[in-house]
C-alpha cells in the first residue's frame, strides 16, 4: 500500500505547488490564513518530534502515538494546517482554477486521514479511545 501512500502525498504537493504557483496578490484575510496555517503547522511538527515524523500516512515501526498538546484537540493538525495554507493561496490566487486545486487538496486530504486513521487504530489499541476524546481536523466540529 505505500504506491497508494506515495500518490496521495504526491497529490497533495502538486495542489500545495500549483496554489503556490497561482499567487497573484496580498489578500489580508489569504495571507492571515496562510500564517495560520504555518503557525499550527509548526507547532504540530514540533510536538510530533517525539514520534517518527513521515509525510506518508503510513505508521513507522517504532512510532509513538502522540495524543497530548495540539493533538489533544484535534488528530489531524498538519492536514487542518495545509488547508488553512492552502485556502489562503486560493484567496491569494484570486481565480476559479484555484478553487479547483484546492478542492482536490481538500478531498486528498481526507481519505488520506481516513486511512491514517485506519492504520492508526490496527497499530495503536488505544487509538480508538483517543478518536472518541478528539475531533478529527477540526476542533469542536470534525
Amino acid at each position: 500500500m505505500k504506491i497508494l501512500s506515495l500518490i496521495q502525498v504526491i497529490i497533495q504537493f502538486g495542489c500545495i505547488i500549483i496554489l503556490a504557483l497561482m499567487f497573484s496578490q496580498l489578500n489580508l484575510v489569504g495571507t492571515s490564513l496562510i500564517v495560520l496555517g504555518s503557525i499550527i503547522g509548526v507547532i504540530a511538527i514540533w510536538q510530533m518530534r517525539k514520534s517518527k515524523l513521515s509525510i506518508l500516512p503510513d505508521v513507522i515501526k517504532g512510532a509513538t502515538l502522540i495524543d497530548s498538546g495540539i493533538y489533544s484537540i484535534i488528530r489531524h493538525p498538519m492536514y487542518l494546517a495545509v488547508i488553512l495554507a492552502g485556502i489562503g493561496l486560493a484567496i491569494n490566487s484570486n481565480n476559479y482554477v484555484s478553487v479547483l486545486f484546492l478542492v482536490i487538496l481538500v478531498i486528498d486530504l481526507l481519505f488520506k486521514s481516513n486511512r491514517e486513521e485506519q492504520l492508526l487504530s490496527d497499530e495503536f489499541e488505544q487509538y480508538e479511545s483517543y478518536k472518541k476524546r478528539t475531533k478529527k481536523i477540526i476542533p469542536r466540529f470534525y
